[in-house]
């Protein structure tokens, strides 16, 4: 028997085209290129993936010349070690301080720097003006001396000294009294220059007593800042420790292994020379490139994908690989599915994964169902048509939107021809509030008489959040589900106020008002009162608009005693 050629890929060296975020879990996609198939079965091994991938998410795509025959997923032992794909982090790496050094001196204003120079530059001028004035008086002491100190034997000689004694003296007494007029003018400037500096001293003195309260603050804030900050750092240091152990515990068991086998389509095709020139004809290798998607979760997704009918521009097709079909046969209860060809199966308990049909839903109907009493959401719902000529078998499906793994459902049996419903979670495009119910004594004019009675209404809103265009159409179908109390008591009895004319196998009565003022264009509404006090809304809601439902009932029992719900 020929050996299958066999190829393994670790998932952690298979780089990562996309990742798409939900609100728990998210998907990846990841690409293998340039695979190098030989002509006939090859055998390719995924290896590596998180053991917490959904299973049932696991989808394999690609391009090039070759037909999947079959897919299997295992757990296998993790060939990895451990301390090499997570080594140990260093969490008591040095943080920079958020701290900037602080200065014991304190920086003077400029406004009071300036008064100090100008103060510098008086008392600098006022030492000149005195050494001026210290001058003129020494002068004044010599010439007194000078004056003593002249004979009087030549009276010519007497004269000459007293007129330059003079001269000088009047000069030395006019530098002086300049020198004492201009000191009294520096001292008067000294003096405000430092009653002005104790005055912005004392003003400065407050501000810095504020800044220092304001600065004892923020320490304090930022000291708590950074208590909340190191117990972040601890809860995120736990939480990393608690998903390495756990990954540690299992990683030696855990490991999912993604097994596709492929035939490869022979690109050389044979034909007859020219000539007697013979020609040896080869084999070429085909290559394929394919695309490994893997999810965790659904999460919340957008519906406008399902409800928009727009056609969009669409690139070129690229060639992608297809999978092996089957010739299904039906016989009276037995389905026979013929698959072409002849294919060896190892002895494995891993069971594999092979395409037996593939059946298209062309018309598909969404309808969404409200019970706001035990959840404020809106479920959405598909009606499928099983248009093909085989019977769909109960059993496990994978939900698939946009490329996007949505979770996993139960497919029910369906005959050819026959419809059935899949449930496709809640709807995020339709906000449903619920209000508390409300409840009042009932006035005069009571149904009931003697008898007391309570009215309780409940309100519920909602709105459809899709714009008009982005919806595709103009309104989307709500089946909204409430119920009112059965009485098993002749003596008590319960009466609808609203919606208005209810009767246990009637007709339907109108129902619904706007939810906003501008909402009057909201659509249309349909009420009916089932068994077991159930009332059904049937609602056509406009894209953008909102309604508002009210159910109002009146339970009236005999005076003094009470009512229980049970």
């Amino acid at each position: 028997m020929a050996t299958v050629p066999k190829q393994e890929f670790r998932i952690r060296d298979i780089p990562t085209r996309t990742v798409t975020l939900f609100p728990t879990r998210a998907q990846v996609v990841r690409d293998i290129k340039n695979v190098v198939l030989k002509p006939g079965a090859n055998e390719i091994t995924i290896l590596g993936l998180s053991p917490s991938v959904d299973e049932d998410s696991i989808k394999v795509e690609g391009t090039g010349s070759a037909i999947i025959s079959d897919i299997s997923v295992e757990l296998l032992p993790n060939r990895d070690i451990f301390e090499e794909v997570y080594p140990d982090s260093d969490d008591d790496e040095s943080e920079e301080s958020d701290d900037e050094p602080e200065h014991d001196q304190k920086k003077e204003s400029e406004a009071m720097a300036s008064l100090n120079d100008k103060l510098t530059a008086l008392e600098d001028e006022q030492k000149r003006v005195k050494e001026i004035i210290a001058s003129a008086e020494s002068q004044v002491k010599i010439l007194d001396s000078y004056g003593t100190s002249i004979k009087r034997e030549n009276t010519d000689d007497i004269r000459a000294d007293l007129k330059d004694y003079r001269n000088e003296r009047e000069k030395a007494f006019k530098d002086h009294l300049d020198a004492a007029v201009e000191d009294r003018k520096l001292s008067k400037k000294i003096t405000d220059l430092k009653l002005e500096r104790a005055s912005l001293a004392r003003t400065e003195q407050k501000k810095q007593k504020q800044l220092d309260k304001e600065k004892v603050k923020a320490e304090k804030a930022k000291q708590k800042e950074a208590v909340k900050k190191a117990r972040r750092k601890m809860e995120e240091r736990k939480e990393k420790s608690r998903i390495r152990k756990e990954r540690e515990d299992l990683w030696p068991v855990m490991c999912w292994s993604v097994r596709i086998t492929l035939d490869a389509i022979d690109l050389q095709t044979p034909g007859l020379g020219s000539g007697s020139i013979l020609k040896r004809l080869g084999r070429k290798s085909s290559t394929a490139e394919a695309t490994l998607v893997s999810a965790d979760n659904s999460g919340t997704f957008d519906f406008d994908s399902y409800i928009t009918q727009e056609d969009a521009a669409l690139p070129p097709p690229v060639p992608s690989l297809s999978f092996q079909e089957s010739s299904p046969e039906e016989t009276g209860l037995t389905t026979t599915y013929d698959l072409p060809g002849l294919k060896s199966l190892p002895s494995s308990s891993t069971p594999s994964k092979q395409r037996v049909a593939r059946v298209s839903f062309t018309s598909v109907s969404f309808s969404h169902t409200v019970v706001p009493k035990y959840k404020p959401a809106a479920y959405l719902k598909a009606k499928l048509r099983n248009g093909s000529k085989i019977t769909l078998l109960k059993g496990p499906v994978g939900l698939t939107l946009d490329g996007s793994f949505m979770g996993r459902s139960t497919l029910p049996r369906c005959s050819a021809g026959d419809s059935f419903t899949l449930s496709l979670g809640v709807d995020p495009a339709i906000d449903v509030a619920y209000s508390k119910p409300e409840v009042r004594r009932s006035t005069s004019g009571m149904i009931f008489s003697k008898e007391d009675s309570s009215v309780y209404t409940r309100t519920t809103t909602i709105s459809n959040t899709r714009a008009a265009a982005a919806a595709g159409k103009s309104s989307v179908r709500l089946v909204v589900q409430d119920q009112v109390p059965v009485s098993e008591d002749e003596r008590l009895r319960v009466a609808i106020h609203c919606p208005r004319g209810l009767v246990v196998g009637g007709n339907p009565v109108p129902a619904g008002t706007p939810g906003k003022p501008e909402d009057k264009d909201w659509g249309q509404g349909k009420a009916t009162l089932k068994k077991a006090g159930e009332v059904e809304w049937d609602i056509e809601l406009a894209a953008g608009k909102s309604v508002r439902l009210v159910l109002e009932y009146e339970v009236a029992a005999p005076g003094g005693e009470g009512v229980v719900q049970v």
